[in-house]
């Protein structure tokens, strides 16, 4: 399911499900949020935000960007959809794209949660098991 937005500048995005979004743009995603920490998440708290450390902020945009560029399908932009690109939006351009994908980030982290068999199985053990 695509989902178009209306942008400022009269543009527009559409946004991909993000079930539908390929590994080759998910990844980059998992793995930049797993490189923050519980500090960096409360630093950029909106308590703390004033004293947030430049390289926090720094990799909460990467991270931004990443899911931007995992969930814009396409857009009325004469560029492909990438970082760089992204980053050449007029800004209310890039935070209403950013505003209208925050939600779904969620959506883009993988399943952990134990298969049907597994939790059916009582002999199914996990590695931390054995």
């Amino acid at each position: 399911m695509t989902q178009r937005i209306d942008l400022p500048s009269g543009g527009w995005a559409e946004l991909r499900d993000p079930i539908d979004v390929c590994e080759r743009l998910r990844r980059p995603v998992v793995q930049a949020m797993g490189s923050l920490t519980k500090h960096d998440i409360e630093q950029v708290s909106p308590e703390s935000a004033d004293g947030t450390d430049p390289a926090v902020l720094a990799r909460f945009q990467s991270l931004n960007d990443l899911v931007a560029v995992a969930l814009v399908e396409s857009w009325s932009f004469d560029a492909a959809v990438t970082v760089a690109n992204l980053q050449e939006l007029p800004g209310r351009d890039y935070d209403a794209v950013l505003r209208a994908v925050s939600p779904m980030v969620s959506g883009l982290l993988p399943d952990f949660s134990p298969s049907r068999e597994a939790v059916a199985d009582p002999k199914a053990t996990t590695p931390g098991d054995a």
